[in-house]
């Protein structure tokens, strides 16, 4: 059995790293692969190299569109893809060239509809131990329980059975988008694999909106995380994972707290700031942590913001 993989990659100005991440696809071990290029109104010479890898290789599809960002990239690959099975890929990123294989190995050997890898921020390739393998079989709780762990929230180390998707797009506009996509996903399931090994590779030199400076956008991202949290916790029943995703969101909410307070032009009218605020004393009311509750009721927030620089550590989990 060789199930055919639909691999979405969005490209957008990706001129330096589109080449090695196609090459890095064509590469893979496995190859019943469809590979759906997407360039997203690129302004620099990205259309140009994936027109060049589309005269190389008959598995791959590009499509052309106005900039309309990640989310409607991806949903455009969605609508076309005739694989069992879909993949997304950064355009700025790459993967070991077992990736796939060992991806559909896991789905195939172990009944699933979805299977998920480890990653690693790099430039280059790491050398793997393929000897160091190993497979979990979780169930949607027990993969819960990896929420802290970087890439949880990540589509593209994942592998999903293309029915899983039907009635599921990315969110237009959105920062955090792969979140919420990925809490809508485990609402299908029973069952993850889980593969401990990096086999993606998130590249640490771009530029995207979601890996720099704090924005807007980012300010827009938190009702995407709020909707996110909303749905996990609906799936868990353990105590245990309904206070650390409460713990999660409010590491999550303080970030964004303080980093409106330094940048008060995104939120003029404070809806945001209240908003969290009124959260995170909600939040930690349930897990019991007094003094940030107080803290944040009765301290100015630079006082609070220093306070939680100091005691607290920032969880990167979205960001």
């Amino acid at each position: 059995m060789n199930p055919k993989i639909s691999i979405i990659v969005p490209v957008y100005n990706a001129e330096n790293f589109i080449s090695k991440c196609i090459e890095s696809i064509l590469a893979q071990t496995y190859n019943n692969l469809e590979i759906i290029l997407v360039n997203d109104g690129s302004t620099d010479n990205s259309l140009s190299v994936c027109n060049r890898f589309k005269e190389l290789d008959s598995r791959i599809i590009l499509i052309n569109q106005k900039n309309e960002g990640t989310s409607s990239a991806r949903n455009k690959g969605l609508k076309v893809a005739t694989g069992e099975y879909i993949g997304f890929v950064d355009g700025d990123d790459f993967i070991d060239k077992k990736m796939y294989e060992i991806l559909m190995s896991t789905i195939l050997e172990c009944n699933l509809k979805l299977a998920e890898c480890n990653f690693v921020k790099s430039t280059s390739y790491e050398s793997l131990n393929y000897d160091d393998l190993n497979i979990e079989i979780e169930s949607v709780d027990q993969a819960i329980s990896r929420i802290e762990k970087p890439g949880f929230y990540s589509v593209c180390t994942k592998i999903f059975y293309l029915d899983l998707l039907k009635n599921i797009q990315f969110v237009y506009g959105k920062v955090h988008q792969d979140a919420l996509f990925v809490s809508e996903v485990y609402k299908k399931i029973e069952k993850v694999g889980y593969i401990n090994l990096p086999l993606y590779t998130y590249t640490v030199d771009n530029e995207s909106v979601t890996r720099t400076h704090y924005n807007y956008k980012k300010v827009e991202g938190i009702d995407v995380i709020l909707e996110t949290n909303k749905n996990l916790l609906k799936l868990t029943k353990h105590k245990d994972n309904k206070a650390l995703l409460n713990k999660v969101l409010v590491n999550y909410l303080t970030y964004n707290y303080i980093e409106l307070f330094n940048n008060p032009d995104l939120d003029k009218n404070l809806y945001y700031r209240k908003k969290i605020k009124k959260l995170i004393i909600d939040k930690t009311n349930l897990l019991k942590i007094n003094i940030h509750t107080k803290l944040i009721k009765f301290l100015p927030i630079n006082i609070y913001a220093i306070f939680h620089k100091i005691n607290t550590y920032r969880i990167k989990i979205f960001n």
